[in-house]
């Protein structure tokens, strides 16, 4: 007799419905790695645990797209099977589909339900639930990205805070990310910033290296930051035009030479130059010297210093973080990091790029 004589025509257990196969498949069968079917969104739970995400991004967008996938009639009757194309990974655990990625496209669906859509979800098993430590599902959020949508760098922050929570060591979360001890522990630093300069980092009003080397230099590196926030957020830090002989003279435009999100993005973010300004222009280091935020007096006058100006402007521009650094130049942006950051000492750089001379 035929395999397929002895399994019925449409699966293992005989039954000839391609339905109740399905429903089979959904019910009976044991979570396996790779394992895809689909089910209601409402049915699908997400625990916050699991979710490292703060800053979701425009979930209309991402609704709006699921209904624009689907086929007319689908929209008609307000059942949507086909608007998600990407799986999202899951477990299951007493009877429940627990999430692991995939947390923007479950809140879209959530804001579908609200307008009185069902959607169904292609779901694909991540494996079995004994095998779901909390360890491993927080590493690979912080290792995939989510449609696209990589976690910022207070994502990221809480990632590393819940790792070691959960008992690892700052060199172990180095090693199973591939991010260098260094940015490890400003993640670990940035987490300790207050919710009201994390929502800043969030909504891209400040940059998170700015922070990170602001906390570094400063035992109140808080209270500044929220003081020059509370300003730029007023208008108080706006630039004036200056006057000349009855004429006004125009600053340089923020937008000079960038792209109209760019000349925005900057506009709206503390600089290194807000910090200068309104910090009094020094920051107690902690070590019994005083460096200034923006460059100058701590590296020296004249043009021969110009390359380390350019370099801690650099480190330090609100167009860039340490989440866009090339994987293969960690190493490079974490010397650079350092450098700028008054981290080394006369001994230690001695140390990194020389050969020590025999005595």
């Amino acid at each position: 007799m035929s395999t397929e004589a002895k399994n019925g025509k449409n699966g293992k257990n005989g039954d000839s419905s391609a339905a109740a196969a399905g429903q089979l498949k959904m019910e009976f069968l044991p979570p396996k790695s790779n394992e895809f079917f689909s089910l209601d969104s409402r049915e699908i739970e997400v625990r916050e645990e699991l979710n490292l995400r703060q800053d979701y991004g425009d979930i209309e967008s991402i609704a709006k797209s699921i209904l624009l996938n689907c086929k007319q009639e689908e929209r008609d009757s307000k059942i949507l099977n086909t608007g998600i194309k990407t799986p999202i990974s899951c477990f299951k655990e007493n009877k429940r589909w627990v999430v692991i990625r995939g947390f923007r496209r479950m809140r879209a669906c959530a804001l579908l339900n609200k307008q009185g859509y069902t959607v169904r979800v292609p779901l694909i098993s991540a494996g079995r639930p004994e095998d779901m430590k909390i360890t491993e599902i927080l590493l690979q959020t912080m290792l995939t990205d989510d449609n696209n949508k990589k976690l910022n760098a207070i994502e990221l922050a809480d990632g590393v805070k819940r790792l070691i929570k959960e008992g690892m060591s700052e060199s172990d979360v180095a090693k199973r990310t591939g991010y260098s001890p260094a940015y490890i522990s400003n993640l670990k630093l940035l987490d300790t910033a207050t919710k009201k300069i994390k929502d800043a980092i969030i909504g891209e009003k400040i940059s998170p290296t700015l922070v990170i080397i602001t906390l570094r230099k400063s035992v109140d590196g808080v209270k500044v930051l929220e003081s020059i926030l509370d300003k730029k957020e007023s208008g108080e830090l706006d630039e004036q035009p200056e006057e000349t002989g009855g004429k006004k003279k125009k600053k340089k435009n923020y937008g000079e030479n960038q792209t109209g999100r760019q000349a925005k993005k900057s506009k709206n973010r503390v600089t290194a130059k807000d910090l200068e300004e309104n910090s009094g222009g020094m920051t107690d280091t902690g070590n019994g010297r005083k460096e200034e935020i923006n460059g100058g007096e701590a590296f020296g006058e004249g043009k021969k210093h110009d390359s380390i100006k350019h370099l801690k402007k650099l480190i330090q521009s609100p167009e860039f973080d340490s989440t866009d650094v090339r994987k293969e130049n960690e190493a490079i942006f974490e010397f650079c990091f350092k450098l700028v950051s008054g981290d080394f000492s006369y001994e230690a750089l001695e140390e990194l790029l020389y050969v020590p001379k025999k005595k």
